[in-house]
């Protein structure tokens, strides 16, 4: 009976070291799929930040061509408008100077 004890306690023994070995072994390769699992998260967060740089980059460049192009516009009606004044006023100049000359 004794005998049995002991083989039955060395058993146990046994048991409880594989189980503990196979607990440990179970535990790294959670924490190797953690790790794997969070790279790949973060790759894709990375990835997902690049693209909406990108896309603002792009709106920005489209927002800023059209803001230069509106304002060429209104430049060129401006320097019209400023040739329009200036050729009156040389026809007025020139009737000035003529009278004067008279």
């Amino acid at each position: 009976m004794v005998g049995e004890t002991i083989r039955a306690v060395k058993e146990a023994e046994a048991k409880a070291e594989q189980m503990l070995k196979d607990a440990g072994e179970k535990g790294k390769a959670l924490v190797d799929d953690a790790k794997r699992e969070a790279a790949r998260q973060q790759d894709e967060a990375l990835k997902t930040a690049r693209q909406k740089f990108q896309d603002m980059e792009a709106k920005s460049q489209r927002e800023g061509e059209a803001y230069l192009q509106m304002a060429m516009e209104g430049a060129k009606q401006d320097i019209a408008a400023l040739e329009a004044l200036a050729s009156g006023k040389e026809t007025e100049a020139v009737e000035l100077i003529i009278s004067e000359l008279v």
